[in-house]
């Protein structure tokens, strides 16, 4: 028998609120002909990070039996990674000035057509943590046909469970991997190997994935016509037009929200091949080779342009792209 336990954890730094608190405010303006955004005010920081963390802890226990030739084997195993997010816009603001009159805001409003100067505040904010729960166990039985040949077969089930910003599951993918492998002492004493194995393999998603579709966040934005500018270009008397743009409002979206509702455990197929030489009493050469068929992923998709346009010409003129996660397969 033998017991495995083990935690590691990694913190990880940035640009930290308070350097970004020192520098200002972001203000950038849009050039009404190319688009072009220019920033204008006395940060170039548009987002506020502070310190975040990734952790993994698991366990595993593994028992073997000897039943003449064949040695049997049974395992399991549980790993909990959590990541730890905390970032967001300029704690100072983010404003945007604009020049097109007549235009259609998000917010439904329309810009005066005699007078097209406005500025949109963005506000945003990211803070959760995500986990990833993976529970493995595994049947393997080895058998020594011959004292120069092993066989062995094996079947291990794997489930992920991916949680949100608040803990709930919002995707769980189990699967099963058959597996089949050999081993050929070519000449009965060790100096000379050749094995190989095939099977199918799970593919755990990271951590980024749960992040990226399932944390909490605040994003919503504000348009307002202005009357001046201060020293830094932060805009004053202030006039909101139409209401508030509200994207996210820091409560974590539903599964059928973050893509399919049929996302699979993604797998590949592989086969392998080695061989091992004993040279000398103190040196050996290995060799290898493998083949690896990718059957089914999981895509995220951030083509902003193209989903939008297809979305609004469709009867969706509010529509605001995101992430979209759908599954993928081998055709």
């Amino acid at each position: 028998m033998h017991l495995m336990a083990g935690y590691m954890k990694s913190n990880y730094d940035t640009l930290t609120s308070s350097e970004v608190e020192h520098a200002g405010p972001y203000v950038a303006t849009v050039n009404p002909v190319t688009q072009i955004s220019t920033v204008i005010g006395p940060s170039s920081s548009y987002y506020s990070y502070f310190p975040g963390a990734y952790t993994e802890r698991g366990y595993k226990a593994d028992f073997d039996w000897w039943v003449g030739n064949n040695k049997i084997s049974f395992g399991a195993q549980y790993y909990r990674d959590m990541q730890i997010d905390d970032f967001g816009g300029n704690i100072n603001g983010i404003w945007t000035y604009y020049d097109e009159p007549g235009q259609i805001l998000p917010n439904g409003s329309t810009v005066s057509s005699s007078d097209g100067n406005y500025v949109q505040q963005t506000v945003y904010n990211v803070d959760g943590v995500v986990k990833l729960h993976e529970k493995s166990m595994y049947l393997q039985d080895s058998l020594q046909v011959t004292p120069r040949w092993l066989l062995y077969g094996g079947l291990r089930w794997d489930s992920n469970t991916y949680t949100d910003g608040s803990g709930e599951p919002f995707a769980t993918m189990p699967l099963f991997s058959p597996r089949l492998g050999f081993a050929w002492d070519v000449n009965g004493d060790s100096s000379f190997k050749v094995g190989g194995s095939i099977g199918r393999y799970s593919l755990a998603l990271p951590l980024n994935f749960s992040a990226g579709v399932g944390i909490s966040d605040v994003y919503y934005q504000n348009f307002y016509t202005y009357t001046g500018r201060t020293a830094q270009q932060v805009p004053t008397g202030l006039t909101q037009i139409g209401s508030s743009y509200v994207t996210a409002n820091g409560q974590p979206i539903g599964p059928a929200q973050v893509g399919q509702v049929n996302l699979k455990a993604p797998y590949e197929y592989a086969a392998n091949l080695y061989m091992q030489k004993k040279l000398h009493h103190a040196w050996s050469a290995n060799a290898g080779i493998g083949v690896t068929d990718l059957k089914r992923v999981i895509d995220e998709t951030c083509e902003e342009a193209n989903i939008t346009a297809f979305a609004q010409a469709h009867g969706f003129p509010n529509y605001n792209a995101s992430t979209i996660t759908n599954p993928c397969f081998e055709v």
